[in-house]
């Protein structure tokens, strides 16, 4: 490992971590572990923010809408982006609420809740 850094972005810890290795074997054990880790930390992220949702409407359907999607950064070496929305449309404003609408939050509940898990998620997967 060559370096790591860390900054915040919208009040969102990110650590970058970066390896250079001419070593290909290397890249592709990484490679594979660092997309293993992001993958359950998805999974885990969804799962609490689909089971700890304020918001209990008759359809369920923002709570069934709650997806990710992991995608490798073309050109950048080891660097992946993870995404994890909803697509029922009126996630954000149950996330932030309205003016005739309380807030009920889940998205950063999930997220704070989970983050917490990452280290042990990235020393697993580090022992594979």
């Amino acid at each position: 490992m060559d370096g790591q850094r860390e900054e915040s972005h919208r009040g969102i810890n990110i650590v970058s971590v970066t390896i250079n290795s001419n070593k290909s074997g290397v890249m592709k054990v990484a490679t594979k572990r660092a997309g293993a880790t992001l993958i359950d930390f998805a999974e885990l992220m969804t799962g609490t923010m689909k089971e700890n949702h304020a918001y209990k409407d008759r359809t369920g359907h923002n709570t069934r809408s709650i997806a990710f999607k992991l995608t490798k950064v073309a050109g950048v070496g080891l660097a992946f982006l993870v995404k994890v929305f909803t697509e029922s449309g009126y996630g954000g404003f149950l996330e932030i609420g309205t003016s005739k609408m309380p807030a009920f939050p889940y998205f950063r509940p999930g997220f704070d809740k989970t983050v917490r898990r990452l280290p042990g998620l990235v020393r697993a997967h580090a022992n594979d």
